[in-house]
C-alpha cells in the first residue's frame, strides 16, 4: 500500500509538471500566434504599398513622357519663333 501510495504521488507530481508545462506552452503559443497575426497585417500593408508605389511609378513615368514630349514641343515653338523673327528681320531690312 505504501508503495502505490507512493507511486500516485510521483504520478500526481508528474501530471502536476506536466500541466505546467501545457500552460506555459499554451501561453507561448498565444504569444507566436498574437507575432503572426502582427507580422500578416504588416504584410498585407507592404503589399499595399507595394501596389500603391507601382500606380505611382506608372503615373511618373508617364509624366516624364509628357514632360520629354513637351520639351520637345516648346523647343519647336522658340525655333520657329527665332525663324519667324529673323523673316521680318529680314522683311524690315529689305522694305527699307
Amino acid at each position: 500500500m505504501l508503495n502505490s501510495n507512493r507511486k500516485i504521488a510521483e504520478y500526481e507530481s508528474k501530471i502536476a509538471l506536466l500541466s505546467q508545462e501545457v500552460e506555459r506552452l499554451t501561453s507561448v503559443l498565444e504569444k507566436k500566434s498574437g507575432e503572426v497575426n502582427n507580422l500578416t497585417r504588416k504584410m498585407n500593408e507592404i503589399d499595399s504599398m507595394n501596389k500603391t508605389i507601382g500606380s505611382l511609378q506608372e503615373k511618373i513615368t508617364k509624366l516624364v513622357k509628357e514632360n520629354i514630349d513637351m520639351d520637345g514641343e516648346v523647343k519647336q515653338a522658340q525655333d520657329n519663333i527665332r525663324l519667324s523673327a529673323n523673316q521680318n528681320n529680314k522683311l524690315i531690312t529689305e522694305l527699307n
